[in-house]
Formats: C-alpha cells, sequence, structure tokens
C-alpha cells in the first residue's frame, strides 16, 4: 500500500514527505523508497520557530529560506482571517 501511494505521488510529479516516523524500524523500512523526506520524533521534536534560528549547524541562506517561508504563510493566514 505504500509504494503504491509513494508511486501515485510521483506520477503527479509530487515530492513525498513521510510524517509520523517515530522510530528506527520505521525509518529503515522507508529507506528503501529514495527521494523522500522525513519528518517525525525520530528525527527530533518540534521546536519554536525562534529556537530553530539558533541550531550552529544551519547556514544563513537555510535561515533566510526559513524566514521567508514564515512570512508567506503569515501573509497566507491574514489573507484567510
Amino acid at each position: 500500500m505504500i509504494s503504491t501511494i509513494i508511486s501515485m505521488a510521483r506520477e503527479r510529479g509530487y515530492e513525498v514527505t513521510v510524517e509520523g516516523i517515530e522510530n528506527e524500524v520505521q525509518y529503515e523500512f522507508l529507506r528503501k523508497f529514495p527521494g523522500l523526506v522525513y519528518q517525525g520524533y525520530y528525527f527530533g521534536r518540534p521546536q519554536q520557530f525562534s529556537d530553530l534560528l539558533d541550531n550552529p549547524m544551519l547556514t544563513e541562506s537555510d535561515i533566510a529560506a526559513f524566514r521567508k517561508d514564515s512570512e508567506e504563510e503569515q501573509e497566507k493566514l491574514r489573507k484567510v482571517a
């Protein structure tokens, strides 16, 4: 079932993000599908945006991209409200 969903998404040109990965067993199973983006507690707990910016592994371009994405999301929310 998982391979079918991934195949259908890719055939339509979507990037596939797998959410909810909580342990190594789940991650290892999904590794056989190359090119996926992973999210979940296995990789890290949710963080406040300000805490994310303090991460020493981020480059200036990473931070700029986060800020741009955040501003775009905030603008979308203002339009809906």
